[in-house]
């Protein structure tokens, strides 16, 4: 009888332990397989803002080349005219090219001419001094030797960060001599920030990338993320803290004193 008991016990004890090992590695298999899954989403939503903010930088410069590559704009360049400024530089165009600031430079990359609109207010606005700071510090933006030249990015500045263009203006068949150089600048806040994210449907967050964040970025992240130029980083701290990031350089094209960092997160649900 006693025996009998203890076969028994130690039946249901197998069984219970076997159950529990079962359970506890399955709870381990499928919760690893959402942490990759959810991983990977998260992955895909910072190379999809990295992708999108691309396709605008994209979509500037080509409005760009329709207004530096133009007769009209060779003759203003020349002689400054009330007509040209009358009937092509007022709130009807900056509205539709949605950019906040247009800049006209001569060949050696002085200003001709600047204008800037506020959307919000409806008023003319001088570009900032932080703008003007950076075409005098970089002659590679600021100043175009042959007609194939063009530059546009990202520009992070005191006050705040930009999608910026800039092309040589020339005459309505593409040729030279080159005249001068043309800058649409589009200011990259809140509202711009709110639509990608709209797209995504998830926050994105949008912050000043100095050396010292850049460092500690690359130290902290799990991997680097394959990508168009531009460093992208998945970091994993927890299950509950998943974080991917791109590191988005500026037009020079010399290491720049600040980047701009996008960053996104697990869907809070």
């Amino acid at each position: 009888m006693i025996v009998r008991r203890k076969s028994v016990i130690f039946a249901f004890s197998l069984i219970f332990f076997l159950t529990l090992f079962t359970w506890l590695f399955s709870y381990l298999i499928i919760s690893r397989s959402f942490i990759r899954v959810e991983n990977r989403s998260v992955e895909r939503n910072i190379l999809r803002v990295r992708d999108i903010l691309s396709a605008r930088i994209h979509n500037l410069d080509s409005l760009l080349l329709d207004w530096a590559a133009w007769d009209d704009t060779c003759k203003f360049i020349e002689d400054t005219n009330k007509e040209f400024i009358s009937s092509n530089l007022n709130q009807a165009t900056f509205s539709s090219l949605k950019i906040d600031y247009i800049i006209f430079l001569d060949l050696a990359g002085k200003k001709v001419f600047s204008s800037g609109y506020d959307e919000d207010t409806g008023k003319e606005i001088p570009v900032p001094d932080g703008l003007w700071d950076y075409i005098k510090k970089n002659p590679r933006f600021s100043v175009h030797s042959n007609t194939e030249s063009a530059v546009s990015g990202v520009i992070v500045l005191p006050e705040g960060a930009f999608l910026a263009a800039s092309r040589p203006i020339i005459d309505s068949k593409q040729q030279g001599p080159v005249r001068g150089t043309l800058i649409f600048c589009r200011r990259f806040g809140a509202g711009e920030v709110s639509a990608i994210s709209e797209i995504i449907k998830l926050p994105i967050e949008v912050t000043s990338a100095g050396p010292a964040v850049r460092d500690a970025a690359s130290r902290e992240a799990g991997r680097e993320l394959p990508g168009n130029g531009v460093r992208s980083f998945l970091r994993v701290a927890g299950r509950e803290n998943i974080a991917a990031y791109a590191l988005v350089k500026d037009v020079s094209g010399e290491p720049p004193r600040e980047d701009m960092n996008l960053s996104t997160s697990r869907d809070p649900q």
